[in-house]
């Protein structure tokens, strides 16, 4: 008989720990790096929005350790064959489930009502900041693994 384990839970206090999923989490990006060299003071920004999975260790977090969250982007296994036309071969999805490839990894599919969600794609070698201090002042609902 097959287990039917609940991975995921819908939370929607503020608090923030390691595993948490995030979506369209806005992170403010540079145009061009080399602008803070030119202009330091005023450098031309623009908000991205991601879905992110929280990896700065909830110890740290729940202790205030830390000034910086560091989180990683995911993508919805239709979004990352557009992205990038080889996820859309199966045998690259299998690879990626089977370890393969270091830097990505599978989230399964999620069944919550309030926030349904496919196989995704995370990718651990791109890596985002957001400031500790700005995440108590975003509150929004999660998913949590």
């Amino acid at each position: 008989m097959p287990y039917d384990y609940k991975w995921y839970r819908l939370i929607e206090d503020k608090s923030l720990e390691q595993g948490d999923i995030l979506f369209d989490f806005p992170i403010l990006e540079l145009e061009d790096y080399s602008e803070l060299v030119r202009n330091p003071e005023n450098p031309s920004t623009y908000i991205n929005q991601y879905d992110v999975i929280v990896m700065t260790q909830s110890c740290d977090l729940v202790n205030d350790k830390i000034s910086q969250i560091v989180l990683c982007p995911h993508l919805d296994v239709k979004q990352a064959a557009k992205v990038d036309p080889s996820f859309a071969k199966n045998n690259k999805l299998d690879e990626i489930r089977k370890g393969k490839y270091s830097h990505l990894a599978m989230l399964n599919k999620c069944d919550i009502d309030e926030l349904p969600m496919g196989l995704r794609i995370v990718d651990f070698g791109m890596f985002l900041v957001y400031q500790r201090n700005s995440w108590r002042n975003l509150h929004q609902n999660k998913c949590h693994v």
